[in-house]
């Protein structure tokens, strides 16, 4: 078999080796048609819940299983075994500079070398996948040189390691349809796309530079290694996918793993429900999940109690349902909120509570400081013992503005007890429960690590609340309760009993995922690579009008402010917003993953798309959802540059009439034509 460590069977045969090239600058070459490709704590008992659910359901949650199906067995692996560490010392071998045969270069391989080559490597010193007590896969030592010269070569031998690598992912994306059509590929000819000068230089430029501005990227080129070795798909078939505030995507390795623990404990599935014996086995999954969710956030069960629940939405029903609100109780919602929050509103009004807006600023999209100073001073002379809430994300779903944490403190001290919602902020961003303590953290699992979907948390503090479970399953918080007091972990299980104790098998897999990539290293990344995007998207222009712009992004012109979501609407050469559905639709053709919608986000869908006498503070803008819509691009664990560059690359071809006219237009007749309307 021909030696090449990227060489997968079932895409074609290995090609023969050539002078490396950068194939992410230009189209590879198209292959021969006649190759076909193939395509413990004690956890206590509990019964199930059986609670009213309303009309709410999670409309804009796609599951990752179904996107990205398990990859085929494979006889030669891009690495170790699912079961070894990704990268050692000894993978970091010297290698010839294949652009001079002759001239022995000091570049770093980052493709796995074949076992027979590590014969004297200390195997013994190297730590399983699978171990409890991991290491960062960014502590790996790289010995650096202090120069540009370093990342140069280092980028050069990246691109060594993905040439034939990307070659037979065209086979897989091109010859199945019997087509060499490439990944930017529509119905009018690349050549025919006039969109003015280019906006980029080409891609191995724009690499450089952008690794000469962002040191913190550069350090942490190593994650490259993870994506091409756990997440294949994404370049084997040149996908750009920009959709984690969607659903994260799942490794090869928590897939693998957890399909060895489903063989390994096949004679426990019938009693793998969570309302089994709590001295099941089984229930060291639960523990350790919950060990590791904690420790990601830099706090312990003295400090905070978990619920486990069916969703992030159902979090939100957990506290509408649990929370003491009484008569006169304030509750102050961000009008930055997902609709979930309206389960909550109900409650309060149900309770007699005063539920009222902390509104943001139109252009920032953020807290206006002032105004909400006075709001939470406001309760300061009165005595809220009997409930006052504050509710605000710490990352927006629409337009990814980062609410700052020190709300948190200053809401503390004038007698507010305070919830923030994680959910889209985890893994890109952090929470440090040992600075900040709000008294909930709502978070979604599925959001984080991919699989499996459909899981959420809540976390209480201790010292704030007790949680006591009742038989039915429901959880009630008590206050002036000693701290030391209540469940510890508790697991809300819906009606129908989805929930059992194997899937927290994967849960705990996907979190050590995140450990062995690393959370510094995704937060760094993501930072670079979404203020390297703003950038460029703020300064597209239409190209016959270089005055006008093409792209309206949402949300501040600080990037420090940001998270890992941009969100935007592409602005036609006469002014008009371009329907987000057609850029969505286009972006599919050429292989992105984009979501479009108001994702739920009713107090930011009536400021942005509402008439301005619509553009109310009052409570009653959540009750319903406006008819504001948006493009959004979110970034996660294994994001790169490449995915970046290719979007701002294929936005700019909107800055072309023809383009628009010939591409566009054609999906705004069909969509006229499917509902009715006069073309």
């Amino acid at each position: 078999m021909h030696q090449n460590s990227h060489y997968v069977p079932g895409y074609g045969k290995a090609p023969i080796q050539s002078p490396p090239r950068s194939l992410r600058a230009r189209k590879p070459d198209p292959l021969p048609s006649d190759k076909q490709a193939v395509s413990p704590d004690s956890i206590p008992v509990v019964a199930p819940w059986y609670a009213a659910y309303d009309i709410d359901t999670e409309k804009n949650v796609s599951f990752a299983e179904s996107l990205f199906p398990i990859m085929p067995p494979r006889e030669v692996h891009l690495g170790r075994g699912a079961s070894e560490s990704f990268l050692s010392d000894d993978d970091l071998s010297p290698i010839t500079d294949s652009r001079n045969p002759k001239k022995t270069s000091p570049l770093y391989d980052l493709r796995r070398q074949p076992e027979s080559g590590r014969q004297g490597s200390n195997i013994a010193s190297k730590k399983s996948w699978s171990s409890q007590d991991v290491d960062s896969f960014n502590d790996t030592p790289v010995s650096r040189r202090g120069s540009w010269e370093y990342k140069r070569d280092m980028v050069e031998s990246r691109r060594t390691s993905l040439d034939t690598h990307s070659k037979q992912s065209w086979a897989a994306d091109g010859l199945e349809r019997g087509t060499t059509r490439s990944w930017t590929s529509s119905s009018v000819p690349e050549e025919e796309i006039d969109s003015g000068p280019p906006v980029l230089p080409p891609y191995d430029d724009a690499e450089e530079d952008f690794l000469e501005e962002f040191e913190d990227y550069f350090n942490h080129l190593l994650v490259d290694n993870v994506r091409r070795d756990q997440y294949p798909k994404l370049d084997l078939q040149k996908q750009v996918y920009l959709d984690y505030a969607s659903f994260s995507l799942y490794s090869n390795f928590q897939v693998e793993e957890h399909m060895k623990t489903l063989l390994e404990e096949g004679p426990c599935l019938g009693s793998a429900s969570v309302s089994s014996s709590s001295d099941n086995p089984l229930f060291m999954h639960v523990s350790a999940t919950q060990h590791r969710l904690l420790r990601m956030l830099n706090t312990t069960s003295a400090h905070y109690s978990i619920i486990f629940t069916a969703g992030f939405q159902e979090s939100f029903r957990v506290i509408a349902a649990s929370y003491p609100f009484q008569r006169g109780s304030p509750l102050l919602v961000c009008q930055d909120n997902h609709a979930a929050v309206r389960r909550v509103i109900k409650s309060a009004y149900r309770a007699g509570g005063r539920p009222f807006l902390a509104p943001v600023t139109e252009k920032e999209l953020s807290f206006h400081s002032h105004d909400l100073h006075k709001l939470l001073r406001r309760q300061a002379g009165r005595n809220i013992s009997n409930g006052g809430l504050f509710i605000y994300p710490a990352q927006s779903n629409l337009s990814g503005m980062k609410h700052s944490l020190s709300w948190v403190v200053e809401a503390q001290q004038n007698g507010w007890n305070v919830c923030i919602d994680a959910t889209t902020l985890l893994p890109s961003g952090t929470i440090d429960l040992e600075i900040h303590q709000p008294d909930f953290v709502v978070g979604s699992f599925h959001h984080m690590i991919g699989y499996p979907s459909g899981f959420g948390f809540l976390l209480v503090r201790r010292e704030s609340f007790c949680v006591q479970a009742f038989p039915s399953g429901a959880v009630h918080f008590l206050r002036n309760k000693p701290a030391d007091e209540g469940e510890v972990c508790h697991i809300m299980c819906p009606a129908d009993n989805t929930m059992n104790l194997l899937q927290f098998a994967a849960l705990n897999l996907g979190l050590i995922q995140l450990d062995r990539i690393g959370l510094p290293a995704i937060q760094k990344r993501v930072r670079a690579l979404v203020q390297w995007l703003v950038q460029r998207l703020r300064t597209l222009r239409h190209k016959d009008d270089d005055s006008r712009y093409l792209i309206r992004v949402y949300g501040s012109h600080a990037t420090k402010d940001r998270g890992s979501i941009v969100s935007f609407n592409v602005v036609d050469f006469s002014g008009t917003i371009l329907p987000p559905d057609i850029v969505r639709k286009l972006a599919a053709r050429s292989n992105f993953k984009l979501s479009v919608g108001n994702f739920n986000n009713p107090g930011l869908s009536n400021l942005l798309g509402g008439s301005p006498h619509e553009m109310s503070h009052d409570i009653r803008i959540i009750d319903e959802n406006w008819g504001f819509m948006a493009v959004r691009a979110s970034l996660g664990a294994v994001s790169n540059f490449a995915d970046v560059y290719r979007l701002v690359q294929f936005l700019s071809r909107f800055r072309d009439e023809e383009y628009l006219a010939t591409e566009a237009m054609g999906f705004v007749e069909e969509r006229n034509h499917q509902s009715g309307c006069p073309t």
